[in-house]
């Protein structure tokens, strides 16, 4: 797939740096929508020039926690990864770093990058606007994307926490995997070019919000993180995907929202022994960030600024400790003392209460990884409901309520379908292998099952 991409790197399907490793992720979770099926689309655009294929990604550090990264318009998936191993590079030392990337692509799906700062340690937040596809409530015209939201957070044990969902019934992929197919959708998920309810993929050219007004509104926010936060494209004035007007030369200007939190303030104001600030495969992470396209890195006057006061104001005692500077000014220097808790007033670690207490409620016991973990196994051992009486929302848009698997949360069937797909392989469609066998007969390349 990385050949077909880009015969000339000769890149493989786990190289960080490239949008395979998204891809290929996706289509192990079970999220065929934005999984391989996506490689014709993007071949697509990057021989179209729509995609830069030599991309000079730009990181610009303008608050201690806020950067802005210009992509270049290469690969979202790859803009992607770079962002967020900046943004853990910051957070391990500030807390938590926001990147908000300007002059992207399409990105695939947003769990690639929040499990990746999870993997790290991080609680990752992560969200894209997209061109208008969510039917707007009252009218006959879509105004925004399917504009998703995703966070995930690690556990003490098993793969992290994982939400991704957009903001409308189901994502736009998946009507264009039913249309290639030849299949219909569900009712009352999508509507035709005038506004009304269809089940016909190939009428189907907007999408209801799911919740009502509730989509509708969260599809607004995430406007306001990525569109409007980074001064490009939102609503309407996108470059559309597919359909009408889509052309594979047109650079569509997309935007990402990512944030990357340490877990362990609390646990650290507690006392608890800490899991550590990007507690992953440190070593995994390093080769990760390796692979990645080269990052030019630039601190704003500004920025270098605002990190210089706040370590002159540490330096005077009054302030806590400011990580990755030393009190000149300079960066990449880190003061020794980082025990959150001796900065904060006893009274407020004392009314927290010990982490460890055998008394203390499930939502206050342990590190933050440990509650996740207790979360989720309440969750799961919630009483299930009967065959044939589970409501129709999850069965209708692919979100989980297999018959039998009881109570799951967000991620549960990813991580199911994952292990039977790594197991037994990631089943090909018709469809999508004619479009592989078109791209190797046009790349020289040729998928080994063919």
């Amino acid at each position: 797939m990385g050949a077909m991409m880009d015969p000339a790197r000769g890149t493989t399907p786990r190289d960080s740096g490239t949008p395979t490793a998204g891809l290929v992720e996706a289509s192990e979770r079970g999220v065929d929508t934005h999984g391989i099926a996506l490689l014709g689309h993007y071949v697509e655009n990057l021989n179209g020039g729509g995609v830069n294929k030599a991309p000079a990604f730009k990181i610009h550090q303008v608050f201690p926690t806020m950067a802005v990264m210009d992509a270049d318009h290469g690969f979202g998936l790859s803009a992607g990864y770079a962002a967020v191993h900046h943004a853990a590079a910051v957070a391990r030392e500030q807390g938590m770093c926001a990147v908000m990337v300007r002059n992207s692509t399409h990105c695939g799906a947003m769990s690639a990058f929040t499990l990746r700062g999870a993997r790290l340690g991080f609680v990752t937040v992560a969200s894209t606007n997209t061109d208008p596809r969510m039917l707007s409530p009252g009218g006959v015209r879509p105004y925004f994307g399917t504009n998703p939201i995703a966070v995930a957070a690690p556990r003490s044990s098993g793969p992290p926490f994982s939400y991704d969902a957009a903001t409308t019934a189901i994502p736009y992929n998946k009507v264009m995997v039913a249309r290639r197919a030849g299949k219909s959708v569900a009712d009352g998920l999508a509507a035709d070019a005038e506004g009304r309810t269809t089940t016909d993929a190939g009428a189907a050219e907007q999408l209801h919000a799911f919740g009502g007004y509730k989509g509708y509104g969260l599809a607004a926010v995430v406007d306001v993180l990525c569109g409007v936060m980074t001064a490009m494209p939102f609503g309407r004035h996108f470059a559309p995907m597919y359909g009408p007007g889509a052309r594979p030369e047109d650079k569509r200007n997309v935007s990402q929202f990512l944030l990357l939190m340490r877990p362990d303030a609390v646990d650290r104001l507690n006392g608890a022994e800490p899991a550590g600030a990007g507690a992953g495969d440190e070593a995994a992470a390093r080769a990760a960030a390796d692979a990645a396209t080269p990052v030019e890195e630039e601190r704003s006057a500004e920025g270098r600024a605002a990190l210089s006061d706040a370590a002159a104001a540490w330096s005077r005692g009054e302030g806590p400790p400011v990580h990755g500077v030393s009190t000149a000014g300079g960066a990449g220097g880190a003061f020794a003392a980082d025990d959150a808790a001796a900065f904060e007033p006893a009274s407020e670690a004392a009314c927290l209460g010990p982490a460890s207490a055998a008394a203390a409620p499930v939502w206050a016991r342990g590190t933050f990884q440990d509650r996740v973990a207790a979360m989720t196994a309440e969750v799961r051992s919630e009483p299930a409901a009967e065959a044939g009486a589970m409501g129709p929302s999850l069965a209708v848009t692919g979100g989980g309520g297999e018959p039998g698997a009881g109570v799951q949360l967000a991620g549960d069937p990813q991580e199911r379908i994952r292990a039977e797909r790594l197991a037994g392989g990631i089943p090909v469609p018709p469809e999508t292998a004619a479009v592989f066998a078109a791209l190797a007969e046009g790349t020289g390349v040729a998928p080994a099952y063919l």
